[in-house]
């Protein structure tokens, strides 16, 4: 039995994994047309302290595809409704574990947020607190530099990345919310400007 919670909290959000897996229609992140497929998913309820509740999915394509995004919400989505054009996490996944790369949605000069670069002290600011030893906690097998958990090109090789069990993924839904849902609530990168304290 996994002594990882179904319900925790990062960076003031609340998240709740819910039990089993759901199969869900749509398109692999990334891919706009060809036919509807049916992913396996597991699916956490995330709820801010200004009032958004959402549902993002870890969705397991039959084509080898894995993506973890918002799916839905209750009400208004606001701000948030921006993790829909520009939130999707991309996951490599290989026999027994799940890969990302961590960017974090930042506001730019235009407005609105888009996925930026960042580093482990940009997420520590973001958690409140080490980031590593939180995504640890909920059960992150490793927190490194993602060229050192997935071969990639030099250019990626540096950024961190996070490595999970297939079969617990609650760190990987902790990595989403850090990097996509605090940096919303906060206004990341907004000069002068921090939503929620």
């Amino acid at each position: 039995m996994s002594s990882i919670p179904s319900s925790f909290e990062v960076g003031q959000v609340a998240v709740e994994v819910l039990d089993g897996e759901r199969t869900i229609a749509g398109r692999p992140w990334g891919k706009a047309d060809g036919p509807e497929l049916e992913a396996t998913a597991t699916i956490a309820r995330v709820a801010t302290p200004d009032g958004f509740v959402g549902f993002i999915a870890l969705q397991r394509w039959p084509d080898g595809e894995t993506d973890l995004r918002l799916t839905d919400s209750v009400g208004e989505a606001g701000e948030y409704g921006r993790l829909h054009q520009a939130g999707a996490l991309a996951v490599k996944r290989d026999v027994g574990r799940l890969v990302a790369m961590l960017k974090a949605l930042k506001y730019g000069p235009k407005g609105y947020a888009q996925l930026a670069n960042v580093e482990w002290a940009d997420l520590d600011g973001l958690a409140g607190r080490d980031a590593r030893q939180l995504l640890t906690e909920l059960g992150a097998r490793s927190c490194a530099d993602y060229g050192d958990l997935w071969d990639t090109s030099a250019q990626y090789r540096r950024r961190p990345g996070i490595e999970v069990s297939t079969e617990e993924p609650s760190a990987l839904f902790a990595a989403f919310v850090l990097t996509r849902v605090v940096p919303l609530m906060r206004r990341y990168g907004k000069p002068g400007v921090e939503a929620v304290e």
